[in-house]
């Protein structure tokens, strides 16, 4: 606590250490005593998707320095960079305020985008916000920098042992009076282990200390002969029972413990505990709930086991009911799987998929989905489609050929909860984008999903637009307008947005094409503002909006703002893989003529070049290809330009998306999956391209020509 109190120029503080060590204590003391507003938020393994994390951040803080605006709104952005996502919160972060972000179970935290996210808006928080981090290990944060820069308070195990005076304060608290000797043999076998000295003394007391301190074994980190023998011993086997019942969430409240363990009074049976010293603990930042210490959890979870094995599946299933009456269908999800209720927890995963989906919560999609296995998968083959259509949008091309497969070899005859008519149309219109068997087989299935969705489905928005990219891809384009039209109304009576903006740009390039500028800057403009409206700036569609708005605003003569557009569907070249090959391809075509508009033959090179590698991986796209190299070959007669940002690779942008995130070599290798030598080279050449020799070079010029991912309006 000395060392909280001096730690004036400390920004960061890092605490880490095993269970047991006062991490949680230390905390809320702190908290107590500061001046400051205080936001608590205690991760917990769902938090691994960057749109939940933020959120529940964003509502930490607003609860006690307001946002301004409806940041929660627009943290639902779908697709949103980590990078993106940080400038997003800090835009609106509190003003002229101090304030103090404590984060408990950090160490829960896994998912790199998290991370990356979390270190940004760490970096980038005003003057006057603390944060501090906690967890049973250092976070792959950047904590060698933060450290380096002076701006890190560390507290670890060495710092949170108690030593022999501070072992004497505690025993006095607690009413006790030890002798030195007693001090000295309890501090000395037990390292200072502030759990197991805590622990020492309630037993002592509890017995009398008439048989001297009770010494609990270093190497028994779960005390299961104090848990039984004193922690649990004077609870009557009601009490007893409500423990073990409840061991499994990693969070309690009074309503959730009642609809688990099926009887009433658990709030008033918590708050006992707490009071009784029990290793029950109130929540930092919440109301009614509470979470059992770690060792006293895993007691009570392996005593749950070896007693009354028969009744856990019922316990998650009870679980699972009373998340999903509460709307927290995610924990409903793991629950029933921790139940074996699998198809159900399908069921129920489908039914909100959509909404996940489409609020940004695609990594929460994925993350469930990776807990169902195949079987499960084959008998409710529509969660396939779902998740195929996450890893497509998310660029994932290994998991989009998984889920493919799952599809191509079920069969399912119900109706699916996803609200499609039936699984053979959702998988179709997933399938026509996949385009596996070239624009014959994009025909047919459009043709078939247009069928099947009925004219109040809300899929028939997404099932016309299909249809029309299905005619585009076999070269017949006067129909494609006509279903890119129908399309448009449709989606707009239906509120879909996405299907919306994507018309809309397709109509403004056909509209290009014909030579009526009026009429496709009025459609251009009637896509940016669907697409900023309903925050879609990251979605695949949006290359199209980008690249109309260039073409616009290049015949208008302004250069400026047709380049800031390019840089803008720069950002997304990444997600056009041959994943989604025809319709990537048709992307990079678009971009490549507004390249040409603009006489960059560098920035045209770069996107074909990234057009010729989809078409070498799935030659069979009809007409597309043939465009592809008539485009190339106009080109010939463009004088070659020096390389700057319109010329950096697919793999050259991946790689410049992490650079701001001050992560070294091997980490960028790791969250892209490549070797570090590979993120080296693709680095050097960013350097040579943007003309700098540092990384803050890269990223300054990244940020001049837009390159670095902004916030959307």
């Amino acid at each position: 606590m000395r060392s909280l109190a001096k730690a004036q120029d400390a920004r960061v503080i890092s605490i880490a250490a095993p269970p047991g060590y006062g991490k949680t204590t230390l905390l809320a003391q702190w908290a107590h005593m500061n001046h400051r507003p205080v936001a608590w938020l205690t991760i917990d393994a769902a938090d691994n998707d960057v749109v939940s994390l933020f959120t529940y951040l964003a509502a930490a803080v607003d609860r006690v320095a307001p946002f301004e605006g409806d940041v929660a709104r627009r943290l639902r952005s779908p697709g949103l960079q980590p990078y993106a996502m940080a400038r997003l919160l800090l835009s609106a972060w509190p003003s002229g305020k101090n304030g103090l972000v404590i984060l408990d179970d950090v160490h829960l935290l896994t998912d790199y985008s998290c991370l990356d996210a979390l270190g940004a808006l760490i970096d980038g928080m005003p003057p006057g916000w603390k944060v501090a981090i906690a967890g049973r290990a250092q976070p792959s944060l950047q904590v060698g920098r933060w450290r380096s820069q002076r701006v890190l308070l560390e507290i670890g195990t060495d710092e949170l042992v108690l030593d022999e005076p501070e072992f004497d304060t505690m025993s006095r608290m607690l009413g006790m009076e030890l002798s030195p000797e007693e001090i000295r043999e309890l501090v000395g076998k037990l390292e200072g282990w502030p759990a197991g000295l805590y622990i020492a003394l309630l037993a002592g007391k509890r017995s009398g200390m008439e048989s001297g301190p009770w010494l609990p074994a270093k190497d028994e980190p779960y005390f299961v002969d104090y848990l039984r023998s004193e922690v649990l011993i004077g609870l009557d086997p009601e009490m007893l029972t409500f423990l073990r019942r409840t061991s499994f969430l990693p969070r309690v409240s009074g309503s959730l413990s009642d609809a688990v363990v099926g009887t009433a009074g658990s709030a008033s049976k918590l708050e006992a505990l707490v009071a009784a010293n029990s290793l029950v603990v109130r929540l930092g930042g919440t109301r009614g709930w509470y979470r059992y210490h770690t060792l006293l959890r895993e007691y009570l979870q392996s005593e749950l086991e070896r007693t009354d094995p028969a009744i856990i599946p019922e316990l998650h299933r009870r679980a699972a009911t009373w998340y999903e009456a509460h709307g927290l269908v995610e924990d409903a999800v793991v629950e029933l799987l921790d139940a074996g209720e699998n198809d159900h927890a399908a069921e129920l995963l489908g039914s909100v998929a959509w909404d996940l989906f489409y609020s940004g919560r695609a990594a929460t999609v994925r993350n469930l989905g990776d807990r169902f296995d195949v079987s499960v998968m084959e008998r409710h083959p529509w969660l396939a489609t779902w998740l195929g259509w996450g890893a497509l949008y998310a660029g994932q091309v290994g998991r989009v050929a998984k889920m493919a497969d799952v599809m191509d070899h079920a069969s399912f005859s119900g109706i699916p909860p996803d609200g499609t008519a039936s699984f053979e149309s959702g998988r179709a219109m997933l399938s026509m984008f996949l385009a596996r068997n070239g624009p014959a087989g994009m025909r047919a299935d459009a043709d078939l999903a247009v069928a099947a969705e009925p004219t109040w489905s809300p899929w028939r928005p997404l099932a016309l637009q299909a249809s029309g990219l299905a005619s585009m891809a076999n070269g017949d384009h006067d129909r494609a307008e006509r279903e890119l039209a129908e399309t448009l109304d449709v989606a707009r009576a239906a509120s879909a947005s996405e299907e919306e903006q994507g018309a809309l740009a397709l109509l403004a390039l056909i509209a290009i094409d014909k030579g009526d500028w009026r009429g496709a800057e009025s459609l251009t403009e009637s896509s940016v503002e669907v697409m900023r409206a309903s925050h879609l700036e990251a979605y695949i569609a949006s290359v199209l909006t980008h690249t109309a708005r260039a073409r616009v605003s290049l015949h208008h003569g302004d250069v400026s703002d047709a380049k800031a557009s390019l840089a803008k569907a720069q950002l997304l070249r990444p997600i056009l893989t041959h994943a989604m090959p025809w319709y990537s391809v048709h992307c990079l075509l678009e971009l490549a003529r507004a390249y040409v508009a603009m006489s960059d033959a560098d920035g045209a090179r770069a996107v074909l070049s990234q057009a010729d590698e989809i078409i070498r991986k799935r030659p069979n796209l009809g007409p597309v290809v043939t465009e592809v190299r008539a485009l190339r070959e106009q080109m010939r007669s463009l004088p070659l330009a020096f390389t700057g940002s319109s010329g950096l690779t697919a793999s050259e942008l991946r790689v410049l998306a992490f650079l701001p995130f001050h992560l070294s070599y091997r980490e960028i290798a790791d969250r892209l999956g490549v070797k570090e030598s590979t993120v080296k080279t693709h680095t050097v050449s960013i350097y040579g391209k943007f003309g700098v020799s540092t990384r803050a070079g890269a990223i300054e010029m990244a940020t001049a020509v837009g390159l670095v991912a902004g916030i959307p309006s």
